[in-house]
């Protein structure tokens, strides 16, 4: 799980300041991609502590780092759900919001 989450944070963050409008839509498809990485991990139990530590340990970019620690408390000020629907059901939700936030955050920059 470690492994996996440390591989999509230093692939998906890419600055927007440097992307297409393709490349842009393709941010917030990996970054939402990230965020269901991190509620499944906030939903398997794995502690805030450890999620903080793998971003920490990625070597992202300032901006980078503080979107992907951004996600990482986001998942976990959200309560952790007792069955698998309910799981299943908080990590879809968390990956759709993340990625409505992240194009609402482009469509406002480039404005």
């Amino acid at each position: 799980m470690k492994t996996f989450i440390a591989a999509l944070l230093t692939s998906s963050l890419i600055s927007p300041a440097v992307a297409g409008d393709h490349e842009k839509m393709l941010l917030c498809a990996v970054t939402a991609e990230t965020a269901n990485a991190v509620m499944l991990a906030r939903q398997a139990g794995v502690s805030m502590d450890m999620m903080m530590k793998i971003v920490a340990s990625q070597g992202l970019h300032s901006t980078d780092a503080a979107y992907a620690n951004k996600i990482v408390l986001d998942a976990y000020a959200r309560k952790k759900e007792h069955t698998e629907e309910d799981q299943q059901r908080a990590i879809e939700a968390f990956e759709s919001a993340t990625y409505l936030q992240c194009a609402r955050d482009l469509r406002a920059e480039s404005k």
